[in-house]
């Protein structure tokens, strides 16, 4: 049976200090530059293959596919742009995985903007909120995302960002993921622009 990986083909070298080099005699061969690329080639190739999935309160199942994903987060990094949102400015995330949680990430990724995943117990377990508010000081978001605006309230409260934006429930001021992403907004990254490159910081832990 042949192997999905390439048999290895190292060099090694030990050192007089103890130390041990390792190269690799096989030459680095044409690599997609980002995320960004590798997600619009797979999208291209087969749209409507699923990404990912996930149950929903009914135990449903609910489908992102490639091709979904690439408009979706085409239409996300425009939208960060639009919110002044940059290496300086990152979006933070105080919800767990899910498929709101992907598509904020790869919209991120395409717009060049930092993606700051908090544990979600730094805002559902905590009483005075110090971690994710020492977080806060210290990266500066410019947009903090939580899925439920009820759950998360607290911790909304406790930062009392620039800027909120919740998938589900209510919170004042707060922008809404599903009206995010059905406003057309200006030319991204994703559908011809430059998007991030081998320097651009992804994500922040």
């Amino acid at each position: 049976m042949t192997g999905i990986f390439a048999a290895p083909d190292i060099e090694m070298e030990r050192r007089g200090d103890g130390s041990i080099l390792l190269r690799s005699r096989q030459a680095l061969t044409e690599w997609e530059p980002s995320i960004t690329a590798v997600l619009k080639a797979r999208a291209a190739e087969h749209p409507d293959r699923p990404l990912a999935a996930q149950r929903d309160a009914d135990d449903r199942w609910t489908t992102l596919t490639y091709g979904e994903a690439a408009d979706k987060a085409d239409t996300l990094a425009a939208a960060f742009r639009t919110l002044d949102l940059g290496p300086d400015r990152p979006l933070m995330i105080l919800s767990g995985n899910s498929l709101e949680h992907l598509l904020l990430s790869l919209g991120a990724y395409a717009a060049g903007v930092p993606v700051m995943p908090v544990s979600v117990a730094y805002s559902l377990m905590s009483t005075d909120h110090a971690r994710i508010k020492a977080i806060a000081a210290l990266t500066e978001p410019g947009l903090v995302f939580a899925d439920d605006a009820g759950a998360f309230g607290p911790a909304l409260d406790a930062l009392a960002p620039d800027q909120a934006l919740v998938a589900r429930g209510e919170r004042d001021g707060a922008l809404r993921l599903d009206e995010l992403l059905s406003v057309a907004h200006a030319r991204s990254p994703l559908n011809g622009g430059p998007g991030p490159g081998a320097e651009t910081v992804a994500k922040l832990l």
